[in-house]
């Protein structure tokens, strides 16, 4: 027994599979109300005090009651408040029993949460009946075949901003894949420049939130007025736009074991792709090069191959070349821009105001072709748990640049809901070539 939230409670001990049962149904209570997302924190377990060291720093408040203290006496007992959290003793007087045998919680820490995380999806999807939405704060790997996960109690500094571009790479590399950071940073006081330019990275993880500390300014986009209110409103609408693709590279990544975040250093050889960590990869067609210094108009981008530069901050979407090097790329709090590789092209639909509402009957290929480029894009029915077993529906779309100028396209799709394909493709010399197809 110690203390988090609430006060004085008591830790079920995860590691015993009669304990994960016990806890999982639990979550009934939530699912017969409807909810179908649950967040998990603090789940290390992170412990506020126990009673042994709330009484060593009574005891020491009430010894120094009257005294004269000096700095060093007074630091003393500062500290026996003020370090009173997640001190390591705790984790070696609380124990776990495995198989008959006694652990502290220190030699099996990371399996406290993971195992948590397992009791709670499998206590949902055994009461939900149908998927649902469960992130986690602590775990180990493995974790990613049962919950997301989000990068941690940030902060609103630029160099965490720049810190999440980092990060995502290495959490696909751990296996998970449904990741995102508090958009804006969870403590201290952002800006409406540092959340625009966070959300200008976070439209393209597969969780998206903005979330703060109590005590912190508010941060919800209309804090800072009509103008960054436009902003971040525009760039939730491209998110809905690219939500087709990105959940089909997310698809993509559980089936066949890939990453969606990749570093310029997994595919392209030279020390400028080394240091270029600020920009990634994503999926096997875009490079995402994200602001995240402050009072930026734009920024330097390295570009080891000759991309096309989308910007997709307007009603219609524009497309540019650009050469392979060191370029400066021109990029304000209004825009949204990214690079589509070439021979890659890209789906997309016109926007919602949900998932629900996006129309699937009408896809939008965009693409920078000189040759030939093909995409296959997944989807499923977004509820059910049959992708577990491949039952997916796959479109692909295929394009060739002919000697005239011409486009040959074709379309072979399972989807249910496909009716329609408008390509807009820019050649390897500029030119938009335009072709529209039924299905």
């Amino acid at each position: 027994m110690a203390a988090v939230w609430p006060g004085k409670v008591h830790f079920p001990d995860f590691l015993q599979e009669k304990t994960r049962k016990w806890f999982g149904d639990k979550y009934k209570f939530l699912t017969d109300l409807g909810i179908e997302g649950v967040w998990n924190d603090m789940n290390e377990p992170a412990i506020f005090y126990d009673e042994i060291s709330l009484q060593e720093g009574i005891d020491a408040a009430i010894a120094a009651k009257g005294e004269n203290l000096g700095v060093l006496p007074f630091f003393a007992l500062r500290d026996k408040f003020q370090n009173i959290g997640n001190k390591n003793e705790y984790y070696q007087r609380f124990y776990h029993e495995i198989d008959g045998k006694k652990f502290t919680n220190e030699e099996v820490h990371n399996l406290y949460g993971y195992n948590m995380t397992v009791s709670a999806s499998e206590g949902l999807k055994k009461h939900l009946g149908k998927r649902h939405v469960l992130i986690s704060r602590a775990s180990s790997i493995g974790m990613h075949r049962y919950s997301g996960i989000w990068t941690g109690d940030n902060s609103s500094w630029w160099s965490h901003l720049e810190l999440n571009v980092k990060m995502l790479p290495s959490l696909n590399m751990s296996g998970f894949y449904y990741v995102g950071a508090d958009t804006g940073g969870f403590g201290g006081n952002a800006s409406g420049e540092l959340l625009t330019r966070w959300m200008q990275l976070s439209i393209f993880t597969p969780l998206l939130r903005n979330h703060s500390a109590i005590g912190c300014a508010f941060q919800e986009p209309y804090s800072f007025g009509d103008k960054v209110t436009g902003y971040n409103r525009e760039l939730i609408k491209a998110r809905y736009m690219l939500l087709p693709y990105l959940y089909s590279e997310m698809l993509k990544a559980h089936e066949d074991g890939g990453m969606m975040f990749i570093p310029l250093s997994f595919e392209f050889f030279g020390n400028e792709a080394l240091i270029a960590e600020d920009q990634i990869l994503f999926g096997e067609e875009l490079m995402l090069s994200p602001v995240v210094k402050s009072n930026a108009k734009g920024r330097h981008v390295y570009l080891p191959e000759e991309m096309a530069l989308v910007d997709f901050s307007r009603e219609k979407v524009m497309m540019k070349i650009m050469k392979d090097g060191v370029q400066y790329l021109p990029y304000e709090l209004d825009d949204l821009k990214f690079f589509l590789r070439r021979n890659r092209i890209m789906p997309y639909v016109m926007p919602g105001s949900s998932v629900k509402d996006l129309d699937m009957t009408e896809i939008q290929i965009l693409g920078f072709v000189d040759t030939e480029a093909s995409y296959t894009l997944y989807d499923d029915d977004g509820e059910s748990y049959d992708y577990e077993e491949g039952r997916l529906s796959r479109t692909k779309f295929y394009v060739r640049v002919l000697d005239d100028k011409s486009l040959d396209v074709r379309v072979e799709s399972s989807h249910p809901s496909i009716r329609r394909v408008f390509f807009t493709i820019m050649s390897g010399d500029g030119e938009i070539l335009k072709k529209e197809v039924e299905v």
